[in-house]
Parts: C-alpha cells; sequence; structure tokens
C-alpha cells in the first residue's frame, strides 16, 4: 500500500512539474526552461525536487527524438546536473552512471561538443576524489590547467578547475593536516576570485556575489582549521553579506562549529538549525552528520538531556548508515573520528537512560511514601473515630446508670471528706480555677496530705488527675448535649473549666479522650447536622 501511494505522489508531482511549464511549439525553448528549474532548485538545496525535473527532462528528451544542436547541448547538462544531484547524495554508482551516459552522448555528436571532455574532465575529477582517489583526480585538473587555453572560449572554465581543485585540497587536509595545503587552498582562491574580479563586468550582480560569498567562505574555513575561530567568524560573516542563498549554501554550518569552539551556545544552535531548516532535502551527507553532532555536544554541555538525547539519536542514525563506513573520504572528512562520534553519542543516549531510571526510581519511592502517608493517616482517622465513638458511648451508659450506693465508711472523718467532695462535684466547683489541693483541704478543715491520701485510696487516682477527669466529663458532656461549648473557641472554653490556657486544656482533654477538642467539637455538629 505504501509502494502504491509513494508511487502515486511521484507521478503526481511529475505531471505537476510538466504542467508548470506551458509547452511551447520550440522544444528548445521548453527543455531550456525545465533545465533552468532544475538548476535553480539545485542550488536552493532541493536535491529531490530538482532530480525529478531533470527525470522529466529526459523523458521528454527520448519522447522527441530531436538530435538538434541545442536539444544534444541541454541533454548533455541535464545528465551533469543528474551527475551533481546523486554525487551529493552519495549514490556513487548512479552518478558513475549519469556520467556514462554523458561521454557516450558527447562522443556520439562531437561537433556539437569542440572542447570534448572539459565537463567530462571536471566531472571524473570530481567523482575520483570521492572515492578516495585524490591524487588520479589532482592529475586531471592540474593537466586542464596546463591545457587552460583550450577552455577560454568557455566562459569561467577556468575557475571552476580552480573550485574542483581547492575542494580536493580541503578533503587532502583532512586527511593529512599539512599548512602548505592551506596555503594552496588561499592560492587558488585568490587566482579564481582574480579571474571574476577581472570579467566582473561582464558578469550578472549575483554571480559576481556568489564569487565574493565563496572567496570569503574558503577563507574562513581555512582559519577555521587553523583554530583561529574569531577570524573565521569575521570572514564567513562577509560571505553571508554576499551570498544570493545559490552558492554557498553551508555558510551556517561552518559558522556554528566556529561558535561551538567560542564557547557561545546560543549561536551554535542558531545557525546549526538554519543550516538544517534551509538544507531539508539533505538526507545524506557527512554535513548532516555534522550538524546534529554539534547540537548534540552542545545541547549535552548545557544540561538539556532532551535536546542532546534527540541529536544524539540522529547523529547515530547517520553514523549507522552503511556509506558512512564504505566511503574513506567521509571518514577521513572527520579525521577518522566516526567511531569517536559514535561512542560519545552513544554515552549520551545512556546518560538520558540514567537519568530517565533515577526518575523513575524518584517517583516509585515518592508513591510508595505518598501510600504509606495516606495508610498512616486513614489509620490514625479511624482510631480517632473509634475514641470518639467509645466517648459517646461511655457518655449514653453514663446517663442511663442509676446513682451509685454511697460508699459505707466507718471512719467518720473519711465519710465527711468524701462527702464534701461529693458536694464539690455536684455543685461543679472544680470548674474554678482556684480548685486546688490547698484550697480544698482548708475548706473541709484537713491537710493536704490526709486529702490527697484518701482521693488516691477511694477515687483511685492523683488529685490532679481526679480534677481533670471532672472537667474533661464535664466538657464532653456540655459539647454534646448543649450549643453553648460548641460555638466557643477552645481557649473559651478552658477559661470555663478553670484551665489557664487552651494548650494545657488540650492537652488534658487528648489524653484522657485520645482525641483533641475541637476534633470532637466538629464529629459532634457534624453527627447533629447529618441527623
Amino acid at each position: 500500500m505504501k509502494k502504491y501511494l509513494l508511487l502515486f505522489c511521484f507521478i503526481f508531482l511529475s505531471i505537476n512539474y510538466v504542467v508548470s511549464f506551458q509547452k511551447p511549439n520550440n522544444n528548445c525553448k521548453y527543455l531550456t526552461d525545465l533545465r533552468k528549474k532544475a538548476k535553480e532548485l539545485y542550488f536552493k538545496g532541493e536535491q529531490s525536487a530538482s532530480r525529478k525535473v531533470c527525470i522529466i527532462s529526459l523523458s521528454f528528451i527520448e519522447s522527441i527524438e530531436d538530435n538538434s544542436e541545442c536539444i544534444v547541448k541541454l541533454h548533455s547538462k541535464i545528465l551533469g546536473r543528474l551527475f551533481y544531484i546523486e554525487k551529493n547524495a552519495l549514490n556513487y554508482s548512479k552518478a558513475l552512471f549519469f556520467l556514462d551516459l554523458n561521454k557516450k552522448l558527447q562522443k556520439k555528436f562531437p561537433f556539437y561538443f569542440p572542447s570534448y571532455n572539459y565537463s567530462i574532465k571536471l566531472q571524473e575529477a570530481s567523482i575520483l576524489s570521492r572515492l578516495d582517489e585524490k591524487e588520479k583526480s589532482n592529475t586531471i585538473l592540474f593537466k586542464m590547467l596546463e591545457n587552460k587555453e583550450k577552455f577560454k572560449h568557455i566562459a569561467l572554465g577556468e575557475i571552476f578547475i580552480y573550485n574542483h581543485t581547492i575542494d580536493n585540497y580541503f578533503n587532502l587536509f583532512s586527511e593529512e593536516n599539512k599548512t602548505w595545503i592551506l596555503d594552496s587552498i588561499i592560492n587558488h582562491s585568490k587566482k579564481a576570485y582574480d579571474i571574476f574580479y577581472e570579467k566582473r563586468n561582464e558578469l550578472k550582480q549575483d554571480k559576481y556575489k556568489d564569487a565574493i560569498s565563496t572567496f570569503y567562505t574558503r577563507l574562513g574555513r581555512v582559519e577555521k582549521h587553523k583554530e583561529n575561530y574569531e577570524k573565521a567568524t569575521v570572514f564567513l560573516k562577509l560571505a553571508k553579506e554576499n551570498n544570493t542563498d545559490k552558492e554557498s549554501i553551508f555558510i551556517d554550518l561552518h559558522l556554528s562549529s566556529c561558535y561551538f569552539y567560542l564557547n557561545k551556545p546560543d549561536s551554535t544552535i542558531h545557525y546549526a538549525k538554519s543550516f538544517l531548516q534551509k538544507n531539508k532535502d539533505l538526507k545524506a551527507s557527512g554535513r548532516l552528520l555534522y550538524a546534529y553532532n554539534i547540537l548534540s555536544k552542545q545541547y549535552y554541555k548545557l544540561q538539556e538531556k532532551d535536546s542532546a538525547y534527540k541529536y544524539a539519536k540522529l547523529t547515530l542514525s547517520e553514523v549507522n548508515k552503511n556509506h558512512f563506513y564504505k566511503n574513506k573520504g567521509i571518514k577521513k572528512m572527520f579525521n577518522n573520528n566516526i567511531d569517536k562520534i559514535k561512542l560519545n553519542n552513544q554515552n549520551i543516549l545512556k546518560s538520558q537512560k540514567k537519568s530517565f531510571i533515577s526518575i523513575l526510581l524518584l517517583l516509585i519511592i515518592i508513591i510508595i511514601f505518598s501510600t504509606f502517608l495516606f495508610s498512616y493517616k486513614y489509620y490514625k482517622s479511624v482510631q480517632k473515630e473509634k475514641k470518639y465513638l467509645k466517648l459517646v458511648k461511655e457518655l449514653r451508659d453514663k446517663s442511663n446508670k442509676k446513682k451509685q450506693k454511697a460508699i459505707k465508711i466507718k471512719d467518720e472523718s473519711i465519710e465527711r471528706i468524701i462527702e464534701s467532695l461529693n458536694y464539690f462535684e455536684k455543685s461543679e466547683e472544680y470548674l474554678n480555677s482556684n480548685f486546688t489541693l490547698y484550697n480544698v483541704a482548708k475548706r473541709i478543715n484537713t491537710n493536704t496530705t490526709y486529702l490527697s491520701k484518701i482521693i488516691n485510696q477511694k477515687k483511685n487516682t492523683n488529685f490532679k488527675e481526679y480534677v481533670n477527669k471532672l472537667r474533661m466529663e464535664y466538657v464532653i458532656t456540655e459539647i454534646a448535649e448543649g450549643e453553648k461549648f460548641q460555638k466557643y473557641s477552645i481557649e473559651a472554653i478552658a477559661k470555663e473549666v478553670g484551665f489557664s490556657n487552651a494548650s494545657t486544656f488540650s492537652k488534658a482533654f487528648k489524653k484522657y479522650t485520645g482525641i483533641s477538642p475541637s476534633y470532637y467539637i466538629k464529629k459532634v455538629v457534624s453527627d447533629k447536622e447529618s441527623k
């Protein structure tokens, strides 16, 4: 299903491209327009779109069977464009296929190509360089420079030879890292620029600006290789100022690299992403790997792990593609550091996984702790509820009990003291803050020691606990049966029942009942409202 969908899309796009050029009566004019469109798309970085236009052009040439000079020459140029498209995509077998077709075409019509072998030789030198045959490539180019007089009638023919030679020198420097190579690059770049300068009046403004941009780009790259990154950025920015978005589409990548080593993360990320945005169609290239690798390293330095992880995965995806291991030139372009790049980005992925595991463990600990805390609070809540219900039950039982029989005590003195205490209980004098052991003993004409001893024996507690118990039972009853205490603050209740402050009262209440007074009041009110 996917294959049929892709085929349909290709046919639809092909028809669109053909329809976009209204076919004139003149085949040459129609084919010229197609070639211009392919060239325009190529220099915009839209390689796939350019390839489609070229294939449409070849289909058109085959259909018309026209061997006129215009058609044959355009045919050769279109084959040349397809050669460079496939070479840039690292499809070297396809590139060689189109090169071979072009050779056969020029041999078949030699009278149309007085400078036979010029474009063919350039393409041969270019592909040999990519196939790591730089010595053979340079031999072809140097011979062409020796015989440059033959190509004088070709517009800017000598410059194209210089351009290929300079590219070879850059690739050679990646392998050998020798200063003389950079000097040769500068020397050849100046010669190429001088030719442009001499012919500036004959050229279109855009063409001359592109020449300036290319010259500054090369100077910037040389300074970058010398590790003069500040100076490199100056040249590269001059290149951007003169760039017409046709020739120098990789300036942003060089700028990103310089800013990475200058430790300027914002600029590094900006230019790397700008390069990727402008080169969306760059499906297979060492430059794509370079951009992803810079971004993964920069984000990792910034501790932005999600972004570092994203670009590390993209970097490894590029590294793992077969063409990187098959192509020695690309490995040398990275100074044979492909394996190191792979290892560094694998480490970034591992650190992200470790971070994920740490977060996961932390979440598990939080969940366990939260569950424990919830369970503990629930348990405490249940215990409070049980104590409250027990208190309510005791209160009901107390109200239903008959009055206890009077204690039979033979000793008149003990009986008198007990009767006095019973009186104090009935009269609720224990609610007075002055209801102390000393004052009570004084009122019933006894001493504190004797009074304390009787309370211990008869009440099974000490005086303080005895008084607190009376006060607590009073408060519990008042809250349960009346509305006054339900509306009081804890401070007011404390004062009402003889405590000096709310804190002492709350502690005594909780000790006696197991729950706080505020909780008890809340539950009593809630129960009444529910009824």
